[in-house]
């Protein structure tokens, strides 16, 4: 080793331990930046061929439920990432990844493969009572002892909590450079109807085998575009999904959904809703729309078989 390599690697040293990678605060995207910085060792380092011969080794072990599976939410106009003070720059109606706490234009939206559908209901702590999640109970839960308040959410009245029918979705977000993340986006309140829709759309979406029979492709088989708009009704404004399909899956695409599919289907659990903030006041007053139907547009009003397929 030169003089010159030594004193790189003992600078290169003397930095990392001046920034340890659990120093706080740091998002996860920093810490991978921080990660990818780390200096190269004096020899030749291992080539990305080399290391893809040993690829997923050392996380055989490694359950879903050891990481943390972030959601992507809309950010709202009162959403606390939006404040002047949050160190976030972001704007109402972007879409905000709540681990990495990366934010994603609105309008040009991000592109995902619903994997799994799971329908849920979420107990919250009222915003008025200081707000927070309580517990993610199976739809079918027993709400004989709740309800409806004035925006017809079921309401338990011996503490005020609220519960909310909840459409979650696990998703692979697909980023540049065939890059990707899993991710869940839940649908409550007046999105409830774009879930609904989406999953009409996509349990009609088939395939045809060798021998001439159609089967219903599998969830996981379409990617989609979300993008945000804003709605609003009587009683309040905010931002929405609006969901278009673009194209088939490729085979890389395929066998990563059907790698965390897999997971999920072992009974790994999909999202912390601790995570999670109730929707503001302005989307939650919506909920009454989810019987009579909001007005709005349609995300899949003029999609043809064709454009799916």
């Amino acid at each position: 080793m030169t003089k010159k390599e030594a004193e790189h690697l003992a600078n290169g040293v003397q930095d990392l331990k001046q920034t340890p990678i659990d120093d706080a605060p740091k998002t996860a995207a920093e810490l991978v930046a921080q990660v990818n910085q780390l200096p190269m060792p004096n020899e030749t380092p291992a080539s990305d061929d080399r290391l893809a011969e040993f690829a997923g080794e050392g996380f055989e072990g490694v359950r879903v439920e050891d990481q943390t599976i972030p959601f992507l939410r809309i950010l709202q106009a009162n959403s606390p990432q939006c404040k002047r003070d949050s160190g976030i720059t972001c704007r109402e109606g972007d879409v905000f990844n709540t681990v990495e706490q990366s934010v994603f234009n609105g309008e040009q939206g991000v592109n995902v493969i619903p994997v799994r559908f799971t329908p849920r209901i979420i107990e919250w702590k009222p915003r008025a009572a200081g707000g927070g999640f309580i517990a993610a109970h199976p739809y079918n839960v027993d709400l004989s002892g709740c309800e409806r308040n004035e925006r017809r959410v079921w309401v338990n009245p011996s503490n005020g909590h609220e519960f909310v029918e909840t459409a979650e979705y696990a998703c692979i977000q697909l980023l540049p450079e065939d890059d990707f993340r899993r991710v869940v986006i839940a649908f409550t309140s007046t999105q409830i109807r774009k879930s609904r829709a989406l999953l009409t759309v996509a349990s009609q979406i088939t395939v045809r085998t060798r021998d001439g029979r159609r089967l219903q492709a599998p969830l996981y088989s379409t990617v989609y575009s979300f993008t945000t708009v804003p709605e609003s009704n009587e009683l309040g404004e905010w931002n929405g999904w609006r969901i278009m399909p673009l194209r088939r899956v490729n085979e890389n695409e395929l066998e990563l959904a059907r790698s965390f599919h897999a997971s999920l289907a072992a009974g790994a659990p999909t999202a912390n809703y601790a995570q999670m903030e109730p929707e503001p006041s302005g989307v939650d007053v919506g909920a009454a729309d989810m019987d009579s139907g909001v007005q709005g547009p349609d995300p899949f009003a003029n999609v043809k078989d064709t454009d799916i397929l």
